[in-house]
């Protein structure tokens, strides 16, 4: 009975109920420990204190863990922040999720953190290659994962003898291009997130699609644009930036009769400057409308795109390219009902700016004009009696995409 009380309440009243009677603030110590959010490296080490009481431990279910500020440049820092993280894991008997990140730069000091573990994991993502690579004579054991995130390189495969065929139930997939390519025709992923390079992108999506096409629910491409096309360049004429980047382009690589849900989260290298040029974007007309056909065969459920292009963060160009954007999104999509953009230098009322999610995201609905309304249906528009109009949402993409998980 008090453990469904005790459900209901918030952080700051479990704290207040630990310090009851001991029955009860055993219990309140185990809702506090069951699901770990937030935890950061300069505080683990107090962490896995609280751990040594069984209670506690025997509460754990998931753990996310974020190593960023740690000195990765240190062999002993990693080395003793890894033996730490492996030796309180090693006493949680039931731990179902394990999301570990600040660790994409260690490559030495790697080791198996899921060494004498005795849980048996539904959800596993770390995104340090070498950490997953060291771990994973140990991973490949828990054969009731669900979802595995894990080598992010867009570049560079891990041995060909690690394969996902180990992972039977396997549904949701976060993983680098070249990884993403080993899924086997017997796979039941329907939620694949990728990370791919801008160059490579159309043939890497053909080639996954071949084989998961039929059965994804949900795609999101995280894409590396390392630089952007100038007005003035040579062959800007033939392949303008704006067109070779759109969504569009990627949904006419796929092939994904079942998929609903498409988000493309674009990127520049880690510490690259990022110029932007107007003309870049958007100089020519970027499509021609007979190829609405050809996209809609391809993604025919379409209902949601999300985009976070790379010049998200030029709050000036905005305001003249969105509205475009959002034309040619509803026009060469039929099926699509939502599509979401960045807006910048917005926030909900009463949000501070540097609250979580208070980055605005504008958000496009088709809908129908009704006889007497003041909704105006787009000119051009072959679909009459149909418009889109903007609503305004501050959500952060990621709890989008996990409440299709």
């Amino acid at each position: 009975m008090w453990d469904a009380i005790l459900s209901h309440l918030n952080r700051g009243d479990l704290v207040s109920m630990t310090r009851s009677c001991k029955h009860i603030g055993a219990i309140a110590e185990a809702h506090l420990y069951r699901n770990v959010r937030g935890l950061c490296h300069a505080i683990f080490p107090q962490w896995t204190y609280g751990i040594v009481r069984p209670w506690r431990a025997n509460a754990v279910r998931s753990i996310i863990l974020s190593f960023d500020g740690l000195n990765l440049s240190s062999t002993a820092a990693v080395s003793g922040a890894l033996f730490r993280l492996r030796a309180a894991l090693s006493v949680l008997p039931d731990l179902r999720e394990l999301v570990v990140t600040g660790l994409s730069g260690v490559m030495a000091s790697a080791q198996n953190i899921l060494r004498d573990c005795t849980f048996s994991l539904r959800k596993f993502f770390c995104d340090g290659d070498a950490v997953v690579l060291a771990s994973w004579p140990s991973l490949r054991t828990h054969r009731t994962l669900e979802e595995f995130g894990g080598f992010l390189n867009i570049m560079y495969p891990p041995p060909l003898n690690v394969t996902l065929d180990v992972f039977p139930h396997l549904r949701v997939l976060d993983t680098g291009a070249p990884f993403a390519g080993r899924t086997g025709t017997g796979s039941r992923i329907t939620h694949l997130s990728v990370h791919v390079a801008r160059i490579t992108a159309c043939r890497v999506l053909k080639q996954i699609t071949e084989t998961l096409g039929c059965q994804l629910v949900a795609l999101r491409v995280v894409r590396t644009i390392r630089s952007p096309r100038s007005a003035g360049g040579a062959g800007f004429g033939q392949t303008p930036f704006w067109e070779s980047d759109s969504p569009v382009v990627l949904c006419e690589a796929l092939r994904a009769p079942a998929l609903k849900f498409l988000e493309v989260r674009d990127k520049a290298p880690s510490g690259a400057k990022w110029s932007v040029d107007f003309d870049t974007l958007r100089a020519i007309p970027a499509f021609w409308y007979d190829r609405s056909k050809q996209v809609t065969e391809r993604t025919p459920s379409l209902s949601t795109l999300v985009w976070r292009p790379v010049w998200a963060g030029q709050s000036r160009l905005l305001a003249s390219i969105v509205r475009d954007h959002m034309q040619d999104f509803f026009y060469l999509l039929p099926s699509l009902q939502l599509a979401v953009l960045p807006l910048v230098a917005r926030a909900p009322a009463g949000a501070s700016s540097q609250a979580e999610g208070s980055e605005s995201w504008s958000t496009w609905k088709k809908v129908p004009v009704e006889e007497g309304t003041s909704r105006r249906p787009v000119d051009w528009w072959p679909q009459q009696g149909v418009t889109f109009e903007q609503i305004d949402c501050y959500a952060p993409l990621g709890a989008m995409w996990a409440t299709l998980i």
